[in-house]
């Protein structure tokens, strides 16, 4: 399935001033996202969005990254994670894992909860589309709640990679999400989704990180020490998102 997209605003990659993270003490809990002690550990990303074994015939959910959380930072935040978890493994482009995951968990979510099942497929939330011979769904996806998880995820992500915290801000770059029917983006957009184009490709030369690939891996790109960060992250096998860490994500002085 693809999506409509509210429109993003994609900045330039700029190096700015070192902002290093806070170190993390071992003996003291503290969340990833805040300064209250944690109190349980949160999946990153949510655990959800790895099938069950029932569901699929593979254990995708061995060895997963977790993080220490805060309860307002782990178990406020389920309703998020179901949000998420359509979102992405709805997408066009996403692997057999993904198929398997929509049609078991996601519909049996569906058949619990109208609510949910109206996020996409409510009255007027969706329509078909045409697109090199097949016919697709699309529907419109909360932007701002979609950059909110992304924004979580990838704090998650630095502080599991560094072993501290991010302070800074985050610049969501959904590429999946890019409305697949515009052939003619304009001269604005063609060249800031080249950008983010650019930080992919960065991305891509390096290591692969998680234990479920099919499910999710990230990749990332920095300078050393690492004070601007660039994050691919990668679900499904297809649905791709860009982080940008940086003090100054729009360049400005």
């Amino acid at each position: 399935m693809s999506y409509k997209l509210a429109p993003l605003v994609l900045e330039p990659l700029i190096l700015q001033e070192p902002h290093f993270g806070e170190g993390i003490d071992e003996e003291m809990r503290i969340c990833f996202m805040c300064d209250e002690p944690a109190s349980t550990d949160d999946h990153i990303p949510p655990k959800c969005i790895f099938p069950e074994q029932k569901d699929v015939g593979v254990d995708y959910r061995k060895n997963l990254i977790t993080v220490p959380a805060c309860d307002n930072h782990n178990l406020k935040t389920s309703l998020d994670d179901e949000y998420l978890m359509g979102v992405l493994a709805f997408h066009w482009r996403n692997n057999k894992a993904a198929y398997k995951q929509s049609t078991t968990k996601i519909k049996r979510a569906f058949q619990r909860n109208k609510r949910y099942y109206n996020l996409f497929f409510g009255a007027s939330k969706h329509q078909l589309l045409f697109w090199n011979g097949e016919q697709l769904i699309t529907a419109p996806v909360d932007i701002d709640r979609f950059s909110f998880i992304m924004q979580k995820i990838a704090r998650g992500i630095y502080y599991h990679h560094f072993n501290r915290k991010w302070l800074g801000d985050i610049s969501i770059r959904p590429i999946s999400l890019v409305a697949i029917y515009d052939r003619d983006p304009g001269p604005i957009i063609t060249p800031l989704i080249q950008i983010t184009q650019q930080m992919k490709l960065l991305c891509s030369k390096q290591p692969l990180n998680g234990a479920n690939p099919d499910i999710f891996y990230y990749q990332v790109a920095h300078n050393n020490p690492p004070t601007h960060t660039i994050m691919r992250l990668v679900f499904y096998g297809g649905f791709e998102v860009i982080a940008n860490l940086s003090d100054n994500p729009c360049g400005n002085s």
